[in-house]
């Protein structure tokens, strides 16, 4: 009995939400990429330096430094906007892992009255905490799939 009771347990892990708190590194109202809404793993430092160069530090000298090696970081940009003032923000810092899906909640803002012209296109650099997840999903304040990205596991 006692292999069965091993599977057990380890089913049981499988399941278990693994939440930690999701690290905003930088959030910028107008950043480098396509026109198209993005998500993109950054995958090491060097990779983060050159998209800092790229204009997402904006006026900020370098970029953050996270630990690589008990991090995932996320680079998320809205698609291209007409105008100034929209936004994009993490909605809550709680990230859930369950069936090997993680997921985290963003909200989306419009200007209010007049905005000047000129496109914009907010982005988020998130720092999500390690876990045994293949797929980040991103949800917007509705709960729908606002973007969705497919990881490799862990250590593969």
């Amino acid at each position: 009995g006692s292999m069965l009771s091993v599977a057990l347990m380890l089913n049981a892990c499988a399941t278990q939400p693994v939440t930690g708190p999701v690290e905003v590194l930088h959030a910028a109202a107008h950043c480098p990429g396509d026109p198209q809404r993005q998500v993109r793993l950054i995958e090491d430092q060097s990779a983060l330096d050159a998209l800092w160069r790229r204009g997402l530090g904006g006026l900020a000298a370098s970029a953050p430094t996270p630990d690589f090696s008990r991090k995932r970081v996320i680079y998320l940009a809205d698609s291209e906007k007409p105008t100034a003032g929209y936004g994009l923000r993490l909605s809550s810092p709680e990230m859930t892992v369950s069936r090997g899906v993680a997921t985290v909640q963003v909200e989306t803002s419009a200007p209010v009255g007049h905005a000047a012209q000129m496109i914009s296109r907010p982005c988020l650099l998130l720092a999500l905490p390690d876990g045994n997840y293949q797929r980040l999903d991103v949800l917007d304040r509705e709960r729908l799939v606002w973007a969705a990205l497919q990881l490799k596991g862990w250590g593969e």
